[in-house]
This record gives structure tokens, sequence and C-alpha cells, in this order.
């Protein structure tokens, strides 16, 4: 029998669906509810290629004209076109990575890589976010490639990113190329205080209007045309700004490409269709959009929903208190369950290593939920199959005999304290500061699996001097992965490197890095504020400024639920030209803080806190208290530096002394 169909699914040019006029919106229509992480996350699907979900229209013949009304899909369609403009997905793309003003492109790309990893999940040699290169720094007047290269189109989106970058006062690196002071256009725009600036929305539309065959080869002649009644004053304009301007035209460019080669799913309902069937396509479609994790995906395999034998009371309370906050009801606990809540079993010596992911509440809506439900199955993989692959991860039900995990538990604590015996590790510690904070929550992960492996290989409990062969191993572990953190090494496809530690690499992570390495590293680092001729990113500078204040063993007081905090020496605020700049984001002009104290110093210098307060970040960052006074602005960054000079040499001596166990770093 044939079945009658009252529908018709397409699947157009994304660019199509974005320009197609004769798409319409009903009287009725719900509410926008789509926050910049949606956008966003849309904004990656277009660039990885996913599906973009699916749009509901429903074709009508009035007057002889074919309008579409738009049933489903609205802020799916909405979000696309507003997505033309490279301006809307830096604004999106400012709140999703958590970007600065003064963030360097490098900084952007680093967050990008690590909210991608966190985004797709497991990654492994078939999801690099970026090719891993030595050099993983960007050059500040930064390039997009013509034409698009497919190949790689989550690097086109970083790309456009730290071009539009930064946005100030409502105008862009996208749109600033265009602005003409003494040349009024309809682009041009007066804001609410009289302040000229570039309205892109209106420069994309006057853009359209303008036939581009090679941007590569437009010239600024080329570009005066455009203009009515152009003049001198506009020529040299645009002779200083050519440049910008076909990286402006190469953003658009770029979208516009992106959109042309990707389909998105259109159900077209035709006439015959009733209103009671158009409401149930619509349910069955329409769904919120939410993404779906590794574990999510996982939860549906059989393996992992079989039944867990008589699980321990703690168990059953954490999976009962998940499925309340998730509002879902269940019957048996099944390892699905122990794996999600498995980081809610550990001690809280832990927490040094993996930060607060056994505190995330199963209520939390961010990302670090995910990352709470996602640890349980990377540290169960990474011990029981030594990797994390996502091939491993799903035959792992079949490879763990005892489900109830206390042997791993126990693992765990009993690694952790043995660390936090170690005084340098007391000292990291105090700052409250973990080391999924400082360097990365992969690097975190890989560092508790390989001093839980090294354990049980030494067994430290045996005697002394196997203890202290153990912390000396935890030392310079941690030590390396500081060194591998601050190079970049740990760029790109990072589960596949804590796969390769745990295996090949094994008997190299826990070898110090020579100690001439670490010092040309921190020559370069201090002297001029870069490491492998690169700008240092505001990632390794933290790294560092934690890693540093460790070894100098600097002492802060912190209240219960305070986090050190890591801050500007001279305010950034101070910082206003391009000449000021060379130091402001240097190992020179960066502290922690205690919150109090940071808090009270704001965009003040240091003379201009009270005196107990004045005295103390003195003492705690070595500087002179008798001639602070001269330490005032930018301009006495030379100052600050010659005052602060020792410490290169101090950071030398005793990082030689926690990986060799000598010095102040001594073992008991």
């Amino acid at each position: 029998m044939k079945v009658s169909f009252v529908y018709n699914p397409t699947t157009p040019s994304v660019r199509s669906i974005v320009l197609d006029q004769q798409i319409r919106l009903p009287r009725f229509q719900r509410k926008k509810s789509w926050d910049d992480q949606h956008r966003f996350e849309l904004c990656i699907s277009l660039f990885k290629g996913y599906p973009l979900g699916t749009i509901v229209i429903k074709k009508e013949d009035v007057d002889n004209k074919t309008i579409k009304w738009l049933l489903d899909g609205r802020q799916r369609r909405d979000t696309l076109m507003e997505m033309q403009n490279p301006d809307n997905i830096y604004r999106w793309a400012k709140t999703y990575l958590g970007i600065k003003n003064r963030d360097q492109p490098s900084d952007i790309k680093e967050k990008f890589d690590e909210k991608m990893i966190e985004y797709i999940q497991f990654d492994d040699e078939k999801i690099e976010v970026f090719p891993e290169e030595p050099d993983d720094t960007v050059p500040t007047d930064y390039t997009l490639e013509t034409p698009v290269k497919f190949e790689n189109n989550l690097k086109g989106l970083a790309d456009l990113i730290c071009n539009v970058h930064p946005m100030r006062a409502g105008m862009s690196n996208f749109g600033k190329p265009f602005f003409f002071k003494n040349y009024k256009t309809k682009y041009i725009v007066t804001d609410d205080e009289g302040k000229l600036y570039v309205d892109s929305d209106k420069l994309l539309k006057w853009l359209s209007a303008i036939q581009v065959s090679n941007i590569d080869e437009l010239t600024v002649a080329d570009v005066v045309q455009w203009f009515d009644n152009p003049n001198e004053d506009l020529e040299q304009n645009v002779k200083k700004n050519i440049n910008g301007i076909k990286r402006s035209l190469k953003m658009v460019q770029t979208i516009s490409e992106m959109m042309s080669n990707t389909n998105i799913q259109v159900v077209e309902l035709d006439n015959s269709c009733s209103n009671s069937d158009a409401r149930k396509i619509f349910e069955i479609i329409n769904t919120q959009g939410v993404p779906l994790t590794g574990p999510e995906i996982m939860s549906a395999k059989p393996n992992w929903n079989a039944r867990v034998s008589n699980p321990t009371e703690c168990i059953q309370m954490n999976v009962l208190e998940m499925y309340k906050a998730l509002g879902t009801t269940y019957t048996d606990v099944v390892k699905w369950d122990v794996a999600a809540t498995f980081t809610d079993r550990l001690d809280s010596s832990s927490d040094m290593i993996l930060g607060n992911l056994r505190k995330i509440s199963y209520n939390d809506t961010t990302r670090e939920f995910d990352k709470k439900i996602t640890s349980g199955f990377k540290l169960l993989s990474g011990r029981y199959l030594n990797s994390i692959t996502k091939d491993d991860i799903d035959t792992l039900p079949n490879v763990i005999k005892d489900w109830n995990l206390t042997e791993f538990e126990y693992e765990i604590t009993s690694a952790c304290k043995l660390l936090l015996k170690d005084q340098p590790f007391k000292q990291l510690e105090s700052y409250h500061i973990s080391i999924s904070d400082s360097l990365s929550y992969t690097i975190a992960i890989n560092y508790l699996l390989l001093i839980i492996k090294k354990k049980n290989e030494i067994n430290p409990h045996a005697s002394g001097v196997a203890i202290r062969e153990y912390r000396h191993l935890c030392r310079i572990l941690y030590d390396r992965f500081v060194y591998e953190y601050i190079t970049s090494v740990w760029k790109g496809s990072s589960d596949s490197r804590l796969s390769r530690n745990l295996n090949e690499n094994y008997s190299d992570v826990f070898k110090p890095v020579p100690v001439e390495d670490w010092n040309k590293l921190i020559d370069e680092a201090f002297e001029l504020n870069t490491i492998s001729g690169q700008k240092i990113s505001t990632g390794a500078l933290r790294a560092m400024t934690v890693y540093f204040s460790m070894l100098r063993a600097k002492t802060l007081t912190l209240s219960e639920g305070e986090s050190a905090e890591f801050d500007h020496i001279i305010p950034a605020a101070k910082f206003t030209t391009q000449s000021d700049d060379k130091f402001k984001e240097s190992l020179y002009n960066y502290a922690l803080l205690s919150p109090k104290l940071n808090k009270e110093k704001s965009d003040n210098t240091i003379e201009g806190l009270g005196t107990h307060s004045k005295s103390m970040v003195c003492q705690l960052e070595d500087l002179d208290l008798e001639n602070i006074h001269i330490i005032k602005s930018p301009k006495d960054m030379d100052k600050l530096i010659q005052m602060r000079q020792f410490i290169v040499d101090d950071v030398k001596e005793k990082r030689q002394e926690f990986t060799e166990g000598s010095g102040i770093w001594a073992f008991d």
C-alpha cells in the first residue's frame, strides 16, 4: 500500500534559507529564549559540520504568491541570519569562551581549544580541534586564508573570532577599517552620547551591494570607487586601512561560503496537512536542542545499563541524589550510574588535583556539571584500560569486575594523602588552586592516574625510602606537566596525549625536564615576556605564577571557601597606550593575593593601600617597602622589574631544590 505524506523533506543550503524572502512569521510565535551559549553552539555546528536541526514550514499560495509560514525553527533561523555578521559571532563567543578585551589571539585560541574539546568530549586522534603544531601562538595582525579551507573549519571559526577581537564602544576590528570620521556614510552612525561608530549590520547591508571577485587583488582605487563623491581624505583613509578592509571582507566571505556549502533539514507541510497533523509533526520534531554529552550517549547502550549487584549504600545515596536533581525516576542502579557519580565518593584530599568536581551539584546547569559526569568515565577508563578513547570507554563495562569500585577509591585517597604530606604540595594546597585550575582538567586527570599507577608499582608504604622515592617522582611529574602546559605541548588532542602517557610515554614522564631547558624558559619568560619567541598566554602566566609562588614558599592567609587570586601589581587599568603594553601582562607584574587584599587593591597601586595592607603585599611579593612609592604607573615598570630582578635566580634555585629534594624542599 502506498503511503501518502503530508510533508516534503528537503535539504536546502543554509544561505538560501537565510535569504529566502518568502518565509514569514505567523502572528503567534514562541518567545525568543536562546542565549549566547545556544547561538554560539549553533555556530560550532555550522563550522564543524554537525546537523543544524530542523525547520518546519507550511506553504500557502496567496494572490498568486507563495508564502512560507515558519511554524518551527524561528530561533534557529534568526540565529543563522544574525550569524552573517561577524560581530554577532564574536559577541556570542565572548560570553561562551570568557574572552576579555585584554586577551591576545593566543589566549583566545587557548580558550577556544579547551572549550571545543570540552564540548565535543572524549577527544582522540579523530577529533582534533587543532592540529598539533610547535607554534601555537598567532600574530596580532591575524589573517584569514581565502578561499576557506573546509577540512579544518573549527580553526576557521577561531580565526574569525581573533580577527574581530577586540570590541570596544560597540565597534570591533570588523567594522573599524571602514570607519572614516571625516567622510559620512550610511553605516557610520551616532550613539547615545553623540560618538560616531560603525553599525556593523548597516555595513553588511552596504557591502552586500558590492561585488568583489578576488579580495586578495583588491586595490585602494577599487575600494574608493565604492563611495559616492570620494575625496583625497577618503583615499588616504582607505590606503591606511586596506589590509583591514580585506580581512573584514574575508570574514564575510568565510561565513557566506560556510552557509552556501552547508545544508539544513526543512520539513515543508503541504496544503493537505491538517492543523492536527501540523501540531503532531511539530511535537515530534521540536526539541530544546541541548547537545548530548559523551556519557549521555553511552547511557543508551546496553552494556552500560547492566544492573550492579549489591551496590554500596554510598553509591545508592549518590545515584538517588543525581536522579532526584535531574527529575528522573529509576529502578536499579546500573553501571552508568556508578561511573557518573564516581567523583562524589572521592575524599577531599583529591581536591588539590581535581578541583571542585566532587562538590558540584547535580542541579548545576553549566559545563562544570558535564565535567563532573565525564570525569568518572575518564578516571575509570584510565585506571582499568590505560586509555580514555571513546572505543575504550565503550568496552569498560565488560572489563571492570567489582562495580562498587572501593579499591579504586582507596587508591586515589591513599595517593593524594601521601602527596599532601609532602611540604611543597601542602604549600600548593594552601592556595586553594587545584592542578585542574592552574593547568587543565585533562592534565589533572592524567596526573592523578599516573601517580596512582606509580604508587601501585612502588608500594611506598613499604619503607621510608620508598615513600621518598614516590614523592620525588610526584614532584618531577608535576614540574614536567607545568613545563609542558606552558610550552603548549598539551595543545590539540589532549586525551590522546593522556593515553600515550599511560602507555608508551610512561617511562619518560617521570624523568626530570633538563635544568638547562627550564632555565632557558625562565630567562626568556621574565626578560622578554615570551616563550619560544611568542607572547606568553594568560593561562601560561597564571600557571607559572602559581608554581613559582609555591616554589618560593609564599604564604597566603585565606578564609574557608576562598582561593588565591591572580592579578597585576601595576593595575591593568593604568595601562592606556600601546607603548605601555610590553610588560603589562608579565611575570614581573603578576602576583597571587588573597581575595581581601586583591579587592582592597583593585585599581590602586600598592602605594595607595593602607599601611598594613601595603606592608603585607610588599612582604608577599618581596618588594622594597621603603621604595614602593616610586612604583606609580606603567612608566615605572622598569623600576618594578629592577626591584624584582632577583626572583629569576630565586625561582631557578628553588625549582631545582623542589625536584631534587634539597634545600628548603629537602625530604623529611
